[in-house]
C-alpha cells in the first residue's frame, strides 16, 4: 500500500466561478462544468488568482470542493433573499445592432440589512483567509522554511500588505489566522502553516 499522500490543488474556474480540483502532478485540468482547460502549473504559480488551496489526498480535495460550493450557494441564497426585498429593478431591453442589452437600475438601502452586511463581511474574511493561507504556504515552499523554525509574525504582516487585503479586515484576519487549526505557533514564537 502506498503511504505517500498525493497533493491536490482546489481552485475556482475563472470562466464559470465554480470550484474543482486537480492533482498537482497532472499536466492540465478541464473544468467539469464549462470545459475550460487549465494547465496545473499555471494554477500552482497563481494560487491567489484562482482562489487556490493546496490539500493532501483525494478525499480532502473532494470535501473542500463540496464545502466551498456549499458556501457559495449559501451566500448567494442569503444575498438573494435579502436583496429581493430591497431592490427596485427596471429592465430596459433595447435592440441595437442585433444585440440585446439589459440595464438594471437602483439598489435601495442595501446597507440597512444587517444579515446581508454580516454575511458579506464573513465571506470576505473567509476568502481573504484562504488566499492568505495559500500565499504563506507558497512562501514556505519557495523559501524552504522548516516546520521546526517557521516564519516570524512580520512575514504575516508583509503577506497581508502584499495581497492587498483591506485595512478594515486586517485585525479580524490576523485573529482568525492565530486561532486557525491550519497554523501552528512554535515555541520560538514563529508560525508554520500546515
Amino acid at each position: 500500500m502506498n503511504s505517500q499522500v498525493k497533493a491536490y490543488v482546489v481552485f475556482k474556474c475563472l470562466k464559470c466561478k465554480q470550484y474543482t480540483y486537480a492533482k498537482t502532478t497532472q499536466k492540465s485540468k478541464k473544468c467539469p462544468r464549462c470545459n475550460a482547460n487549465y494547465k496545473t502549473i499555471i494554477i500552482l504559480n497563481n494560487l491567489p488568482k484562482f482562489d487556490g488551496i493546496l490539500v493532501d489526498g483525494l478525499i480532502n480535495a473532494s470535501q473542500t470542493v463540496k464545502r466551498l460550493q456549499f458556501e457559495i450557494s449559501i451566500f448567494k441564497t442569503q444575498s438573494f433573499n435579502s436583496l429581493t426585498s430591497s431592490i427596485s429593478l427596471e429592465n430596459r431591453i433595447t435592440k441595437s445592432n442585433n444585440i440585446l442589452s439589459t440595464k438594471t437600475l437602483q439598489v435601495k438601502k442595501l446597507e440597512e440589512d444587517p444579515l446581508y452586511e454580516y454575511t458579506l463581511k464573513k465571506q470576505e474574511i473567509d476568502e481573504w483567509f484562504i488566499k492568505l493561507i495559500n500565499f504563506l504556504k507558497c512562501i514556505q515552499v519557495q523559501e524552504k522554511i522548516d516546520e521546526n523554525i517557521g516564519f516570524p509574525e512580520y512575514v504575516l504582516d508583509i503577506s497581508i500588505t502584499e495581497l492587498g487585503i483591506p485595512n478594515n479586515l486586517k485585525t479580524q484576519l490576523i485573529q482568525k489566522f492565530k486561532k486557525s487549526q491550519n497554523v501552528i505557533k512554535l515555541n520560538n514564537g514563529n508560525y508554520f502553516v500546515i
